[in-house]
């Protein structure tokens, strides 16, 4: 057996022993991954996709809502906590009522929005309060940050940090202004695919004059 074959046995067995016994997969393909089957209701847009061999950890109830937008990117063992929680209002944090199932009523967070084109780095965690967290579109968020229900993430801002704080805009007003306006997201999968090239040009605006055109052309989004 020659050494090629080898690694290719090696690798095969290695990807197998590192995917989770329990997976579930929702969305198009490539799909965004989860541990255990959410509790609550899911939904996820096009494109949109997480690493199978670490895939989101979540902790949730029936009345809550998972919102993720298209085309987002997540990093490895994203951590979503919207229940669960332990309230500190009270005159204790224990739980009495659930470990001694007198009431199983847990004490839960409100619902997750995350936006279209978001890209979230490996193991953030997203702590949800009692009132919902949303994140922009076009967000970029920084490898093992955190973010709580406290906070607000603006579209096409870019953050990091325990909790997260804005480091910068991906662009100007203007640009951002008119990214808004496009929503390229919306557009036709097979029609992005075609001009898959166009994504690649580092200036935004003659991105965005290209896109325009081709919609005046009878793109429909």
């Amino acid at each position: 057996m020659n050494s090629d074959i080898k690694d290719k046995i090696l690798d095969t067995i290695v990807d197998m022993l590192r995917t989770p016994i329990i997976q579930h997969r929702y969305g198009e393909y490539p799909h965004v991954y989860f541990v255990t089957r959410p509790k609550c209701k899911v939904y996820v847009g096009s494109g949109s996709y997480s690493n199978k061999f670490y895939p989101i950890k979540i902790s949730s109830q029936k009345n809550q809502t998972l919102t993720i937008g298209k085309y987002t990117s997540i990093g490895d063992s994203l951590n979503l906590i919207m229940s669960g929680g332990h309230n500190y209002e009270l005159l204790t944090t224990y739980p009495f009522r659930y470990l001694f199932r007198k009431n199983m009523k847990t004490f839960s967070s409100g619902n997750i929005n995350i936006g279209n084109d978001v890209w979230i780095g490996s193991d953030v965690t997203i702590v949800g309060g009692n009132k919902n967290i949303k994140i922009g579109d076009g967000v970029v968020i920084g490898s093992k940050s955190l973010i709580t229900s406290k906070q607000k993430l603006d579209d096409y801002g870019i953050y990091a940090g325990i909790p997260v704080k804005l480091i910068k805009y991906r662009f100007d007003r203007i640009t951002i202004k008119k990214l808004k306006k496009l929503k390229w997201w919306d557009l036709p999968k097979q029609f992005l695919i075609n001009n898959l090239e166009l994504f690649y040009e580092k200036d935004p605006d003659k991105v965005i004059k290209e896109l325009n055109k081709e919609i005046n052309k009878g793109i429909n989004k």
